[in-house]
């Protein structure tokens, strides 16, 4: 029988058990794949622990972003046939349509056709991570032509999906990271310049970087405190765009940069762009024609094995990864 992962309380990762289950039929409107393989991301972990913006009902399924493959059409759908390999984005409840699953039935209007070029591990790791760089820098932050970039938490999978997408727009992409071990591999992934907020000035490096300019755009998955040093590097009429919030610690307003510079203040999920019927489409097709031009390619830090997920969601937290982890079913 095909396994399922679930759990039935609130709680560490340690929660969560892969339990047999008989294969779901489609309903209507629902598609059911067999699922390849699928990325996991810290919001997986926050959800077993009660942190996360949606809220677990029991027994609980787990996760939204799989490579797959149809095996069974629900009544009514018409744009996707049996064999279509797909890939899911996270316009459904995780808890009633999971997708660590060896079989996974998801809404018909959540998948989308997996990129030709991507391999499943690399297919896996595509659509959040660059939808979300997408929405923060194309959509909410109106990214042109030589802007300045600034993005912190670089070296994870939105962070090297915002150099990408930075280099693909002609813009300047400055990556942030605390590991001075990173520099080399962000510079080769396209940061044209990194700065290691560990070792050094964060404002000054960039008033050096940018000729006193400033960032133009910043792409911010801390917020925190930090959000006032972000304000002090930005240029005039600058967008902040905060899609994160990995610091716990309160985040106080910067009203006086914010005035001064007539600075814009975002605050971004990516749900804003698969949700949204006249953005998506723009945001599938750009990115598309990124994948299938290799323009846009994303990086798989490890992939595990199904019977090693937790080592999976341990290594989630190692402070030397870069990109993305990835569990392979097939």
């Amino acid at each position: 029988m095909p396994k399922v992962a679930e759990f039935n309380k609130m709680g560490s990762i340690h929660e969560l058990k892969w339990v047999d289950k008989s294969t779901p039929k489609p309903s209507p409107g629902e598609i059911l794949i067999d699922v390849r393989s699928f990325g996991i991301n810290h919001s997986e972990r926050d959800f077993v622990q009660g942190k996360y913006v949606q809220r677990p009902q029991f027994p609980s399924r787990i996760g939204y972003e799989a490579t797959g493959v149809i095996t069974g059409l629900g009544e009514g759908v018409t744009n996707w046939k049996l064999g279509d390999r797909v890939n899911t984005v996270p316009v459904f409840s995780m808890s009633k349509y999971g997708t660590w699953a060896e079989n996974a039935v998801v809404p018909a209007r959540a998948l989308v056709k997996a990129p030709k070029l991507l391999d499943d591990v690399r297919a896996s790791a595509a659509w959040v991570a660059y939808a979300a760089a997408w929405g923060g820098l194309v959509y909410k932050g109106q990214l042109k032509k030589g802007d300045y970039v600034l993005i912190t938490g670089a070296a994870g999978s939105p962070g090297l999906a915002a150099l990408d997408i930075a280099n693909q727009y002609e813009a300047i992409p400055i990556a942030v990271t605390r590991s001075h071990d990173k520099v080399r591999t962000l510079k080769k992934l396209g940061a044209h310049h990194v700065i290691v907020s560990s070792e050094e000035n964060r404002v000054d490096r960039i008033m050096e970087i940018t000729q006193q300019h400033g960032v133009d755009v910043v792409f911010d998955c801390i917020a925190g405190p930090g959000l006032e040093e972000l304000a002090q590097m930005a240029a005039h009429q600058a967008a902040l765009i905060v899609y994160g919030m990995l610091s716990t610690a309160p985040t106080p307003l910067p009203l006086f940069p914010a005035f001064e510079k007539n600075l814009s203040f975002h605050g971004f999920t990516v749900k804003d762009v698969f949700e949204d019927p006249e953005i998506w489409p723009r945001a599938e097709r750009e990115l598309r024609t990124g994948f299938n031009n290799g323009l846009l390619m994303p990086v798989v830090s490890r992939s595990f094995n199904q019977a090693d997920w937790q080592e999976a969601l341990q290594y989630l937290q190692n402070k030397g990864r870069v990109g993305k982890v990835v569990i392979k079913l097939k």
